[in-house]
């Protein structure tokens, strides 16, 4: 089909075991294309999507997609403005996700959300949290990003909720976008005198990933 059409891109969207192949032969085509993540099944299988990608400059994007919310830009922006980030923090937290590909395969969301904000990430620290036998895996991602900044992920698969806040912290200021995955798209700017501004925008269609 895609030998056949004159097609100006394709989203490609499988499961993680085809994404990387998949990804290749679109690259490999010269197909402009959007794939989803992870990149693949396997640190291997990621690491060949990526060589493929650099080798034939063929235009691509990840669905990695909380880069491009309005509200967090805006509020990296205020930030800027406000003074120097020292910390940077994300709660993920879902209702009842109990795969066990959660931790690689949704809060990848986080990571990325987080990297875009403070820049690349030089040191990490993964804890898994206490819990009782059998019950499905909570996480604690600290992250140091080659800038200074410090931040951390708290990954919450089983929390009852859905909710997924990123908060900017700096001397004097703080700033928080809650991303679009309840029932409103929520943001708020916090100064000296406390709450300085507050918007919520009502979903007509939450997203849940």
């Amino acid at each position: 089909m895609l030998r056949q059409g004159n097609l100006d891109g394709c989203i490609a969207v499988v499961p993680p075991q085809n994404i990387s192949e998949l990804g290749i032969k679109l690259l490999s085509l010269g197909m402009p294309c959007v794939v989803e993540k992870p990149l693949g099944a396997s640190l291997a299988e990621a690491q060949a999507l990526r060589d493929c990608a650099a080798t034939t400059k063929t235009p691509n994007m990840v669905s990695v997609n909380r880069r491009f919310m309005p509200l967090l830009n805006r509020a990296i922006e205020w930030t800027r403005q406000a003074g120097r980030l020292r910390y940077v923090h994300c709660i993920l937290a879902r209702h009842d996700r109990r795969e066990p590909e959660f931790l690689w395969a949704t809060a990848v969301h986080a990571v990325d959300t987080l990297r875009h904000i403070a820049g690349q990430v030089v040191t990490f620290d993964l804890r898994n949290l206490k819990a009782a036998t059998g019950a499905t895996g909570w996480y604690a991602l600290d992250l140091q990003f080659e800038n200074g900044i410090s931040g951390r992920v708290d990954v919450l698969p089983t929390a009852g909720m859905v909710e997924e806040t990123y908060n900017l912290f700096g001397d004097g200021f703080a700033r928080r976008s809650l991303a679009p995955s309840g029932r409103n798209w929520d943001g708020a700017a916090f100064g000296m005198a406390g709450l300085s501004k507050r918007k919520m925008y009502p979903l007509r269609h939450p997203k849940t990933s």
